[in-house]
């Protein structure tokens, strides 16, 4: 298989995993930062990385021979603990 037909099947698997990931949460207005970022590696990454994915929790490297997924639920502001902060 072509490198150019794998690196684009791989970018729609990892589509299809964001979408569904998006779909298993209750929907209601899309926030600003719900998009999918790609980021072609020019020298700033490993080598063997082509692109970087980020968005929405998904990070993600193609390779030339794989996708590498890392999904982190994100805590809403409200959930966040706040550190009380050094009295002076």
């Amino acid at each position: 298989m072509p490198k150019t037909l794998r690196i684009l099947l791989l970018t729609l698997f990892a589509a299809l995993i964001l979408f569904t990931l998006n779909s298993q949460t209750k929907a209601t207005i899309p926030s600003p930062d719900s998009s999918l970022t790609f980021i072609e590696n020019k020298g700033q990454f490993d080598p063997r990385a082509r692109f970087l994915m980020q968005g929405n929790g998904l990070t993600g490297w193609i390779t030339d021979d794989g996708l590498w997924l890392t999904y982190s639920e994100r805590v809403p502001r409200r959930a966040r603990q706040r550190h009380p902060t050094p009295q002076g």
